[in-house]
């Protein structure tokens, strides 16, 4: 697959997210939100709860591998930049860090982790 295909299977994964993310009540407060090297997929609110939310997309079933690539180091980075979010905004809320698998080309195969870390 190339870097171009995944980068559009990424967004349509992205889409389907923050479509399920609406339809149970969370407020899409950025996308891609950057920090230095450091991005985060979507950043929503459900009350006074910040939700850090990371999005894989994959064209199988197998979510153990994708799973997998959830690494510590993104878990530190995903933090990092979480906290600086925070502060910008000058916000002090609770954080949670939640992990959306999508199938794009079935999207009805959607399982949302929450409190991944």
């Amino acid at each position: 697959m190339s870097k171009t295909d995944k980068k559009a299977l990424g967004k349509l994964g992205e889409d389907q997210a923050v479509e399920y993310l609406i339809a149970f009540g969370y407020a899409i407060l950025e996308r891609n939100w950057r920090y230095g090297q450091k991005e985060i997929d979507i950043l929503a609110q459900l009350a006074n709860l910040l939700v850090v939310v990371e999005v894989k997309s994959s064209l199988s079933e197998n979510w153990d591998q994708v799973i997998e690539r959830i690494q510590l180091s993104q878990e530190e980075s995903l933090r990092a930049a979480a906290l600086e979010y925070l502060e910008k905004k000058e916000w002090e809320m609770e954080i949670r860090f939640d992990l959306i698998l999508v199938q794009p080309s079935n999207p009805k195969n959607l399982r949302h982790i929450k409190s991944i870390f």
